[in-house]
């Protein structure tokens, strides 16, 4: 690796710490460029700044999510797919929490090369409903497909943003995460009562 792309690297793990430990308000050039061992000027070297740090997190946080549900929608064996879909999602939102607050919880005009981020996140999105998909009756046209997979999504999104927010802490992991199963096969078997 060579050192630019070192130090890019750095500053985004210094970034994503500092975004995890005390959220936007914690986020400074000024503190990334300490944290990461560089100048301030380093830092807006790779960056140009705090939005173009935002930026790259985003769209790394898409990327990962992404591959992890076309990971999962590769390897999965049929009879577990929606204990992995499910179970990998959660799995993301607990192990990149910094980068779900900033995927889902920013407006993305407020980054720089908005354009480029729709079409990475799009992408991603597009991944995990290709892995939902397959939990899907196989006859249903794409168009139906994708709007089902969509609202599968929506509830898990739904379900770990609620918790993120305080609500399911009288369920233990365990217990929730078969909540969140249950809900989404529910949905499946409404799809399938439909279709």
């Amino acid at each position: 690796m060579s050192s630019a792309t070192d130090n890019r690297q750095r500053i985004l793990n210094a970034a994503n710490a500092i975004f995890m430990e005390s959220g936007m308000e914690g986020l400074s050039v000024r503190a990334i460029a300490a944290r990461a061992g560089l100048s301030t000027i380093g830092v807006y070297s790779h960056f140009k700044g705090k939005r173009g740090i935002l930026a790259a997190l985003f769209a790394d946080g898409f990327t990962r999510l992404g591959e992890a549900a076309r990971r999962a929608a590769e390897n999965a064996p049929t009879e577990r797919l929606l204990e992995v879909v499910v179970n990998g999602y959660i799995d993301f939102h607990r192990d990149h929490a910094a980068h779900y607050k900033l995927m889902f919880g920013m407006d993305r005009s407020q980054l720089d090369d908005e354009e480029s981020l729709h079409e990475i996140a799009s992408i991603s999105i597009e991944k995990l409903a290709g892995s939902i998909a397959r939990l899907l009756p196989a006859s249903q046209p794409a168009d139906v497909a994708l709007m089902q997979a969509f609202r599968v999504w929506s509830l898990m999104h739904g379900y770990v943003s609620l918790r993120e927010t305080g609500w399911f802490h009288h369920l233990d992991d365990l217990e929730w995460r078969d909540e969140v199963t249950q809900a989404v096969k529910q949905l499946l078997l409404g799809f399938n009562a439909n279709g």
